[in-house]
């Protein structure tokens, strides 16, 4: 839908990752579009799958003010990468990934599933998520997955998933 809103987003997305205004009007611009959403971010987040495993990703933000708020999830595909939405200036990136069969269930190396993360623990679901409460997931129904925090001194940042 054409209006301010749009013409506002589009042009900030076409500044984030370098493209010049008049892509709009070139036949490929959906691929290029496409193209570049798949590209690293030099001042963002993305996450590139390196491996032969569809990977399922997490996002979360903390303000620093004690609000941390959890989104998933992102579908990233096998040698593709991706940049999740981040909105305002959180104090904080969070980060949890796993790789997935095709059902969804956590492809398992061992005793131990495939992910990325770290020691800080958030609630996700199965499911689509936005959770801003993360105390006693279990309780809740919810899964307690351990998010790594995310390194953005210095610009973007990607985080590169892989085999152990």
């Amino acid at each position: 839908v054409d209006g301010p809103k749009t013409r506002n987003g589009l042009a900030s997305f076409l500044r984030s990752r370098g493209l010049t205004d008049d892509i709009v009007n070139a036949p490929n611009f959906f691929e290029a579009m496409v193209t570049g959403v798949q590209a690293p971010s030099a001042n963002g987040l993305t996450w590139c799958n390196d491996t032969s495993y569809k990977v399922m990703a997490s996002v979360a933000t903390d303000d620093g003010k004690g609000a941390v708020i959890a989104r998933g999830w992102y579908r990233i595909e096998p040698g593709k990468c991706l940049r999740p939405d981040v909105t305002g200036q959180p104090r904080q990136l969070l980060s949890f990934a796993e790789a997935v069969d095709d059902t969804g269930r956590a492809i398992r190396l061992g005793d131990k599933p495939l992910n990325w993360g770290g020691p800080r623990t958030l609630c996700t679901r199965e499911s689509k998520f936005e959770i801003r409460e993360h105390s006693d997931c279990a309780a809740r129904g919810l899964t307690a997955s351990g998010y790594g925090t995310v390194d953005m001194s210095g610009g973007g940042k990607t985080l590169r998933f892989a085999m152990p």
